[in-house]
């Protein structure tokens, strides 16, 4: 069974079309700004995996706020896996990014010229879960995220940014195997499609 935790249920039955009305499927509308409704929203649950984010980009980072509540929900409901998506952008706590490297580049044009939230919010949540280790936590950085047939095969890695596109079906089935797995439980790993040079 999943629990979809949304802020609209009508932008969701927009995106799932039929499927909204599976009967696996249980809704709950709320707000990533409501530390108590985020709680109580993993009472119950196997596993939260949380792939939220600013929309549009310019707006607040809503994932920086949420993630003591999401970290804080896994406690109290003794969740045994949270599984939280990033971008590739997005350096882990000690990570360097260099002067003029591709990433430095695009990290400045995603963030000044388009006036983007999302590389600040994601590195904020990385830093906060840096240190926590009583609940099993993973933190994805996929590539650039498109539509299309799945290809399989994602590589986790420790690679610098490259640009580059994922298929959402790859990180959606990649994103499930976490659930059960532990190969990568603390680790912040990017998704590429191979060959990568530092795979985990």
């Amino acid at each position: 069974r999943v629990r979809a935790f949304v802020r609209s249920p009508a932008v969701l039955a927009r995106e799932l079309g039929d499927l909204v009305r599976h009967p696996a499927l249980e809704i709950t509308p709320g707000d990533l700004g409501d530390s108590h409704a985020v709680e109580a929203a993993a009472e119950g649950a196997d596993a939260v995996i949380s792939v939220a984010g600013a929309k549009p980009e310019t707006a607040p980072g809503p994932m920086a706020p949420a993630i003591p509540a999401i970290v804080g929900g896994c406690r109290r409901h003794r969740v045994r896996r949270l599984v939280v998506q990033a971008c590739a952008l997005a350096a882990a706590p000690g990570e360097r990014v260099g002067w003029l490297t591709q990433g430095s580049l695009v990290r400045t044009v995603v963030r000044w010229q388009l006036g983007s939230s999302v590389v600040d919010d994601n590195e904020r949540v990385l830093a906060f879960l840096k240190d926590v280790r009583d609940v099993a936590w993973v933190a994805s950085r996929p590539a650039g995220l498109v539509d299309g047939d799945a290809r399989g095969g994602l590589a986790a890695c420790a690679d610098d940014f490259r640009t580059g596109t994922v298929r959402y079906a790859d990180v959606a089935e990649w994103t499930l195997a976490q659930v059960d797995s532990d190969a990568y439980v603390y680790t912040m790993p990017r998704l590429y499609y191979p060959p990568v040079r530092h795979p985990l």
